[in-house]
């Protein structure tokens, strides 16, 4: 018979097996594609002076780490702004044509073992005319980018830092684009 003491360590060792595959195929499947699509576009980016902004897939659990929906918008909005890119309404974004839908996303994945898996990640995306005039289009990624993990429960807040950092660096690729 196995001490209690072998039987933690092998269960340990299966978590970390698994979250590990898990990590693995977050990283895999986030970043399938992107890079190629982006660079046969060019210049994605190039003539957007706007966007429309959402917080996506936010657990509301985050909050008393200083991570809530209405925080990060305000912060994201006012680096956005700073930057010289409007924030606009998803409204106004329907009816604009240099304009694009910009996606936060934060998801958080309680692990075994007390600690979270975590997917941060800023999606931008443009609209592709279907016919000539403004409401006849699809929309399609043009930019993204993102980061995955694992953190400690009292590690959660600079999730908040890591999105706002997904922001900087839109608006830096936004800027090398745009001139």
């Amino acid at each position: 018979m196995q001490s209690d003491t072998a039987i933690q360590s092998m269960r340990t060792a299966r978590a970390f097996r698994v979250c590990s595959l898990f990590l693995l195929l977050l990283c895999c499947c986030a970043s399938w594609g992107a890079s190629d699509a982006n660079e046969q576009a060019g210049r994605p980016l190039h003539g957007v002076v706007a966007v429309a902004l959402t917080v996506d897939r936010l657990d509301d659990n985050l909050a008393p780490y200083g991570i809530d929906r209405s925080g990060l918008i305000a912060a994201a909005s006012e680096r956005l702004n700073r930057a010289g890119i409007e924030v606009i309404d998803s409204g106004e974004w329907a009816q604009r044509t240099d304009a694009a839908q910009l996606s936060l996303q934060v998801r958080l994945i309680r692990a075994p073992y007390y600690f979270y898996l975590y997917g941060v990640r800023l999606i931008a995306r443009g609209k592709l005319a279907l016919v000539h005039g403004p409401n006849a289009y699809a929309t399609a990624e043009i930019w993204s980018e993102g980061s995955v993990g694992a953190v400690q429960p009292s590690d959660l807040g600079p999730l908040r830092e890591l999105a706002l950092r997904l922001i900087d660096q839109f608006i830096a690729e936004h800027r090398l684009q745009n001139g």
